[in-house]
C-alpha cells in the first residue's frame, strides 16, 4: 500500500512538471505531452513494489529539465534515476560528455566552475557501488551473481523492442514510428534517443534472468519510453494542433486495449504467452522465435534456472503441437521445430469467459465448457 501511494505521488509529480514547470514548450504542446504520457504503459507498473516507476518518472523529469536548459537538476535527477537501474546512468554520462565538449570549445573560469559542480552531481550514480563495496567488498552483488557479459547478444537486445510478449514496439508503436521517422529526418534529439535506448538494451542484455516477473512490457523496456519521448520534443513543438490531435488519437487507440487487459490476471504473469504471441504461435509459429528462456518458461508456465532448463518443451493450442524447442547437445544451442502454418479455416481466436471457452474463426463461433482443475 505504501509503495502504491509513493508511485502515485511520483506520477502526479511528473504531470505537474510537464504542465507547470516546463517553460520551454508551448501550452498546447505541454497538454499534448501530458496526454500521450497519460495514455502510455506508465500505469502498468504503478501497483508494483519495484523501482520501475521511480526510474521512469525521475528520468522523464530529468530530461524535461535538460530540454529547459536547467543542467544541474537534469544531471542530478537522471543520476538519481540510475540508483535502481544502472543502465540509466548512460543519460547523465552523455550530458557530461557534452559539457566536456563545451568546456574545451569555449573555456572560461565560469564554465569550469559549472563543470565542476555538474561533475559532483553526476557522481550520484556511484552511490550503489560505494554502498555494496563498503558492506560486501564488491561493487555490485547483482552484477556479480545475476549478470554475465557473455550472454549479451543482438537477439536479446532486439527482443526488448520486438518480442510479441514484452517488446517496446508492441505497447508504444506510435512513438517508435515517430522516432524512426525523425531519425530519417536527421533529428539530433531522435538520433541521440535511439543511441541511448540501444545502450540501455545492450547493458541490460547481460542480465541472466531474461524473463523476470514483468507486467506486459519488459521492465528494461519500460523506462526507455521517456528517452524516446525526449527524442520527439522538438518535433512536438513544431507540428500543428491537428497533427497533435491525430497522434494523440492514434496513441489512445493503440494503448487502450492494453490498459483494459492490464487489469486481468494473465497480464501480471511472465509465465504466460500474451495475446499477440499466442496469435502468432497459433497461426504462423515460424514467425515467432523468442529467446529460449522466454519460450520455455511461458510454454511450461514455470520459472527455471537457465543452467537447468528442460531439454525440450512444446507449445500446443489444446488440439495439436505447433512449436517445439529442444537442446542440440552437439552444437550446444536450442533449436525450434515448427508445424505447418494453419489454413484460414483453422485460425481461431480463443476467449475465456466465465465457465466457457469461445473460439472465433472464419467459420463462425463455437464454445466449449472449461475443464475444472483437479
Amino acid at each position: 500500500m505504501t509503495f502504491t501511494i509513493t508511485n502515485m505521488l511520483l506520477i502526479l509529480l511528473l504531470f505537474w512538471w510537464i504542465l507547470f514547470n516546463n517553460k520551454a514548450m508551448s501550452e498546447k504542446t505541454r497538454l499534448f505531452l501530458a496526454g500521450i504520457t497519460l495514455f502510455s504503459p506508465l500505469w502498468f507498473y504503478y501497483p508494483w513494489t519495484h523501482p520501475e516507476v521511480f526510474t521512469f518518472v525521475l528520468l522523464y523529469i530529468g530530461l524535461l529539465e535538460y530540454y529547459n536548459k536547467r543542467k544541474y537538476s537534469a544531471v542530478f535527477l537522471t543520476a538519481v534515476s540510475s540508483l535502481q537501474n544502472p543502465a540509466a546512468a548512460v543519460v547523465p554520462f552523455f550530458m557530461m560528455l557534452y559539457e566536456i565538449y563545451l568546456l574545451i570549445k569555449d573555456y572560461s573560469i565560469k564554465r569550469l566552475k559549472e563543470f565542476a559542480l555538474l561533475t559532483i552531481l553526476s557522481t550520484t550514480v556511484f552511490i550503489p557501488y560505494i554502498f555494496y563495496y563498503y558492506y560486501f567488498g564488491k561493487f555490485s552483488l547483482i552484477g556479480e551473481y545475476s549478470t554475465d557479459l557473455h550472454t549479451i547478444s543482438f537477439a536479446k537486445i532486439a527482443s526488448l523492442f520486438t518480442d510479441l510478449n514484452f517488446g517496446l514496439a508492441i505497447y508504444v508503436p506510435v512513438l517508435c514510428v515517430l522516432v524512426l521517422y525523425r531519425i530519417f529526418k536527421r533529428d539530433k534529439y531522435a538520433i541521440l534517443a535511439a543511441i541511448t535506448v540501444f545502450l540501455f538494451a545492450a547493458i541490460d542484455a547481460a542480465q541472466l534472468n531474461w524473463n523476470p516477473g514483468i507486467m506486459l512490457i519488459h521492465r528494461y523496456s519500460y523506462w526507455m519510453i521517456p528517452v524516446l519521448i525526449f527524442g520527439c520534443f522538438d518535433y512536438f513543438q513544431k507540428i500543428s494542433l491537428k497533427s497533435k490531435f491525430v497522434l494523440l488519437l492514434l496513441t489512445i487507440i493503440t494503448i487502450t486495449p492494453w490498459l483494459f487487459y492490464s487489469s486481468t490476471v494473465s497480464a501480471k504473469h511472465s509465465t504466460k504467452f500474451q495475446p499477440l504471441a499466442q496469435i502468432a504461435l497459433n497461426t504462423f509459429p515460424q514467425l515467432y522465435n523468442p529467446q529460449e528462456e522466454v519460450f520455455i518458461e511461458r510454454c511450461t508456465g514455470n520459472e527455471f534456472a537457465m543452467n537447468k532448463p528442460p531439454e525440450s518443451c512444446s507449445y500446443n493450442n489444446g488440439r495439436k503441437i505447433l512449436k517445439t524447442i529442444f537442446y542440440d547437445a552437439e552444437n550446444k544451442k536450442y533449436l525450434y521445430i515448427n508445424s505447418a502454418p494453419a489454413s484460414l479455416s483453422e485460425i481461431k481466436i480463443k476467449i475465456r469467459h466465465k465457465n466457457y471457452i469461445y473460439y472465433i474463426g472464419i467459420n463462425g463461433i463455437t464454445k466449449e465448457k472449461r475443464r475444472k482443475n483437479k
